[in-house]
């Protein structure tokens, strides 16, 4: 009797098996099949083949925006450029969004609850930087992107980005230099895209900080993330602006700049207590620390109009009148916050929500 129950039950699990293997599927306890290939899906969200339906904005009601979460991480400092005023940087651009027609129920296909898929079939924001210039060859973004069942969809990419950073070198070599990263979509206006970030700029930081491939002569301070709204010709358009708080290793310079123009210095009051051969060793003191300004020249920029601190000690120019660089007595430099060209916040004050904003 146990010997027939073992073979009709050996039997029974075979026929399932059989079954199982035909439907390309898993047999549930109510005979309910479901389709365990990642192609079962495809099919059920229709990207086995071109769909028009996909490729425009993915909303049931389109009033409602697409909120685009957007992380940057920036791994490498590759250079920056004083005389072009530019910092090219090694980022990598982490961004999220949600599908309302790509969702499925992952129980239908066996716990299946996300999917790789050609990024090419769906619809995807027109995020741009700004302050990029560089050349096309430079982004690497990955052709795949992650599809959740609840119909979140992530890609990836990474870039050596040139970008624009306007720098002030007035306490170079000791200077902190500020750069913006400024994100917006290039068609779609803030009723319809809304940038945001899933991180935090303190874990953004942290995260880079460990990430930090190369740096060279620069330091990152910090990651500051700023979302507000800029005016264009047909409306407002959202904008993510991280700012790139770097600071120079001022050791280098040091050794080779200022403390040998300090020893000149010393050598040039020297020549007051000497008696023979004093303009000969004058003109020695002269030519070396002309050679000094000629390699001084090569590193700084020539557009610069306000000169640096230390430019005033190498040329022995004493600023007439208490200011410097054509600032008069008693005036300051105003800080990026109040430079006069404006933005707009979303949902702004009585003024129209107008602010003050300066790429750094």
């Amino acid at each position: 009797m146990t010997h027939c129950l073992k073979g009709c039950a050996h039997a029974e699990l075979k026929a399932n098996s059989h079954v199982g293997t035909k439907g390309s599927g898993c047999s549930s306890r109510h005979g309910q099949t479901s389709d365990c290939s990642y192609i079962g899906i495809l099919k059920h969200l229709n990207v086995t083949k071109p769909n028009d339906a996909l490729m425009i904005r993915p909303v049931v009601n389109w009033k409602r925006p697409t909120v685009v979460l957007l992380d940057m991480l920036l791994y490498g400092i590759v250079d920056l450029g004083e005389k072009t005023q530019t910092v090219t940087s090694h980022i990598w651009i982490h961004l999220r969004w949600r599908d309302e027609f790509l969702t499925w129920n992952s129980s239908d296909f066996c716990g299946i609850d996300k999917v790789v898929i050609p990024k090419s079939k769906l619809w995807h924001p027109d995020i741009g930087i700004l302050e990029d210039i560089s050349d096309t060859g430079s982004i690497q973004q990955s052709p795949m992107v992650k599809v959740t069942s609840g119909g979140l969809v992530t890609a990836q990419g990474r870039q050596r980005l040139t970008s624009t950073c306007e720098l002030d070198l007035y306490l170079f070599p000791f200077d902190t230099q500020n750069c913006n990263i400024s994100f917006s979509s290039v068609n779609y206006n803030v009723e319809e895209i809304q940038l945001g970030t899933m991180n935090s700029d303190e874990i953004l930081t942290s995260v880079s900080e460990a990430l930090m491939i190369t740096a060279g002569e620069w330091e990152l301070v910090n990651l500051t993330i700023l979302e507000y709204s800029s005016k264009k010709s047909d409306g407002f358009q959202s904008c993510l602006a991280y700012t790139v708080t770097l600071v120079r290793k001022p050791m280098l310079y040091v050794i080779n700049l200022l403390v040998p123009m300090l020893y000149f210095l010393m050598l040039d009051l020297a020549t007051f207590f000497i008696r023979d051969e004093k303009l000969n060793f004058k003109v020695t003191i002269v030519l070396s620390i002309s050679v000094l300004l000629l390699i001084l020249k090569d590193m700084l920029p020539s557009t610069e109009s306000q000169l640096q601190r230390h430019c005033f000690y190498h040329g022995g120019i004493k600023p007439p009148g208490g200011h410097v660089g054509g600032l008069p007595h008693g005036a300051r430099r105003l800080p990026c916050s109040e430079n006069p060209t404006l933005h707009q916040y979303p949902g702004g004050d009585s003024t129209g929500g107008q602010w003050p904003h300066r790429a750094c």
